[in-house]
Formats: C-alpha cells, sequence, structure tokens
C-alpha cells in the first residue's frame, strides 16, 4: 500500500488542498487558515474525564484534509498538519504521565487502507507532546463503516467490537491515565464503546482526543 500511495504521487503530485500550489498538501498560507477551535466536550453517561476537539470538521479545508488523509492514501499530509496540531495542543492539558490510545480498526479495514489513520495521528502527536502510543486496543469485529449509519445504528454496529490486547495491557498499570485519539468524532459512539471496553478491563482514567468534531449528529 505504501507503494500505491507513492505511485499516486508520482501519478497525481501533491498540490495544496486551498490554493493549488504544487509540491504540498497544506501551504503555510492555507494552514494558517486553519482556525483552531479546542473545546471539551461533555458525554452523558460520563464515559470520559475529558473529551478534546481541536477544530471543527466544518471548516472546509480541515475537512479536505481529513478525508484526502484518511481516503487518499496521504500519509505524508499529516507533516503539513504538524504545526496546526503543535499550536492546538498548547490549549490541551493532557494528564501527567497520559499514554496515547489509538482508536484500532479492524485489520481487513487496515489492510485495504494500508494503515491506521487514528494510530498515525497519534504517534504525530506523541512526538509533539512527549507522550508515548500504546495500541492497547484491538477491533475484533469487522463493521460497516460509521459514517453511513445513523446514531443508533452506530451504537449496535459497535457492540462487541472491541477487545483489550492482553500482550499491551501487560506494559499499563489499571491508574495509567489513557488517552484515546482519533481523527473525527460524530455521535461520539466509536468512542463511548473504545471507553467502555477501557473500563470493563478496570482502567478508569480515560480522556480523549480527535482532531476535528462534525457538526452531523445522526439520530
Amino acid at each position: 500500500m505504501r507503494i500505491w500511495a507513492s505511485l499516486l504521487d508520482f501519478l497525481f503530485p501533491p498540490e495544496c488542498l486551498g490554493c493549488g500550489t504544487e509540491d504540498v498538501w497544506l501551504c503555510p498560507d492555507c494552514r494558517k487558515t486553519i482556525r483552531i477551535e479546542v473545546r471539551r466536550l461533555s458525554l452523558q453517561p460520563k464515559a470520559f474525564t475529558h473529551v478534546w476537539v481541536l477544530a471543527d470538521y466544518n471548516q472546509p479545508l480541515v475537512a479536505k484534509a481529513i478525508r484526502r488523509f484518511k481516503f487518499g492514501y496521504c500519509r505524508d499530509l499529516l507533516q503539513d498538519l504538524r504545526p496546526f496540531m503543535a499550536a492546538a495542543l498548547e490549549e490541551v492539558p493532557l494528564p501527567e504521565g497520559a499514554v496515547l490510545v489509538p482508536v484500532p480498526l479492524h485489520r481487513l479495514r487496515r489492510n485495504t487502507r494500508g494503515f491506521n489513520q487514528a494510530e498515525l495521528i497519534a504517534h504525530e502527536l506523541g512526538a509533539l507532546t512527549g507522550k508515548p502510543v500504546v495500541p492497547i486496543l484491538k477491533r475484533i469485529r469487522h463493521t460497516p463503516q460509521q459514517a453511513r449509519l445513523s446514531g443508533e445504528e452506530r451504537r449496535r454496529n459497535l457492540k462487541d467490537a472491541f477487545a483489550v490486547d492482553a500482550a499491551a495491557a501487560k506494559t499499563l498499570a489499571k491508574d495509567t491515565p489513557l488517552v484515546l485519539v482519533d481523527d473525527v468524532a460524530t455521535t461520539l459512539s466509536t468512542l463511548e464503546a473504545c471507553a467502555r471496553t477501557l473500563k470493563q478491563a478496570g482502567y478508569k482514567q480515560l480522556d480523549a482526543l480527535v482532531i476535528a468534531r462534525s457538526a452531523e449528529i445522526a439520530k
């Protein structure tokens, strides 16, 4: 898949998603137009201590960047988002001693896409904050994509979809603060399903951090 991504870059060279400047996915000028909109979401029932969002998915450049990164095999686009993430993280008080936990993909979807976007984001955030990344969660059931489902369908779709990786769990004490990482949150059903799995395994202090919150709230 990495070879396929390189071939796509050769056949269709990067150009800025905002202005079309060649050889870059987000030029410095366009990147500066992305508004940092750090906010804390509330969940009921309260699954997390905090859920942090860095930007609004309704910003056209944010939506374009995430879609191209996620579905267009553009792993390198994340490097162009790095200055934005670094600036936004200055407003996010992550817990002392926290570990970053990417929301997992099922192996079939990961093999198709070639990577897990949440894992790449987590490693980028880890490089910026010095927090370790531990993939303690795994996805054990292949499910339809969440974007195609209503809110209730999303919740049913994720029932028993996640499990704790036993080997990774041995490296983390139960009182370790965990920060779930994902690209976009809509109904928050994915984060809530992950949180239930972690709490059932005995982890108590859970935060979450996503790049963007979508305004679409499925019923």
